[in-house]
């Protein structure tokens, strides 16, 4: 037997609710749920799967940077204190997300887990270097490991996180019937989605700071999640 699987507890992002993104977003979520009401070319909630549950709450929009398991106050306040020193010098950057794509694969889009929108090759540069700063900082002191970061890295050692900001999601999906998720894996067709709108969102902003926050604490006042820390970009 392989070692215990760590539950994550946490996650350091970048915020992407802004009132612009949510307009955005909100518009691209009608849009969707519309074409799927008309029912044309066998894009409907019944073919596709996708109904107004599998959507993301539009004031979590964020991008994770590095999912981490933190089991005590102990270990957050480490987090933190190294979060601080990997980004003591972080400055603000522009960013713009406007490509569809899907998990696992474009391949896989008929049978997708998530649909997302990604970054421009500028904006991966940016979160490119921000990412190498933290896990350089946290591998330095043994926090996290060089297996936490497997899915970060090509075989060759290379940086190859996927960015993205998640849209979609099969596992929110809510069945009328509690029983009906056990019995299934549910996916996503998202091929119309990606056909019919795939120029249709852009999501934009100015980075000025990157939280450390918990996937399981209450949501913040803001709608966002419950962050352990915000450190902001030196101007």
């Amino acid at each position: 037997m392989g070692p215990k699987k760590k539950k994550l507890t946490h996650f350091i992002s970048i915020p992407l609710a802004t009132k612009q993104n949510i307009l955005s977003y909100d518009k691209f979520r009608r849009s969707v749920l519309n074409q799927l009401k008309k029912g044309k070319d066998g894009f409907s909630s019944e073919t596709t799967g996708i109904d107004e549950t599998v959507f993301r709450d539009e004031l979590t929009l964020h991008i994770t940077l590095l999912m981490l398991s933190l089991k005590d106050k102990e270990s957050i306040d480490k987090a933190v204190s190294l979060l601080q020193k990997a980004l003591g010098d972080f400055k603000s950057f522009d960013i713009s997300c406007s490509t569809l794509s899907c998990f696992p694969s474009l391949e896989h889009a008929h049978k997708s887990d998530v649909l997302f929108v990604e970054p421009d090759e500028q904006s991966r540069e940016y979160l490119k270097q921000i990412s190498i700063k933290i896990f350089e900082t946290f591998l330095e002191t043994e926090f996290v490991s060089q297996e936490d970061l497997r899915f970060h890295y090509t075989t060759d050692g290379q940086l190859d996180t996927k960015y993205h900001v998640t849209l979609l999601n099969s596992k929110y999906k809510k069945f009328s019937s509690p029983s009906t998720k056990s019995t299934r894996s549910f996916t996503l067709d998202v091929r119309p989605v990606l056909e019919k709108f795939r120029s249709s969102l852009s999501l934009r902003g100015s980075v000025d700071e990157i939280h450390l926050s918990s996937l399981y604490d209450d949501k913040a006042s803001n709608g966002f999640y419950s962050s352990e820390a915000q450190i902001h970009a030196h101007s």
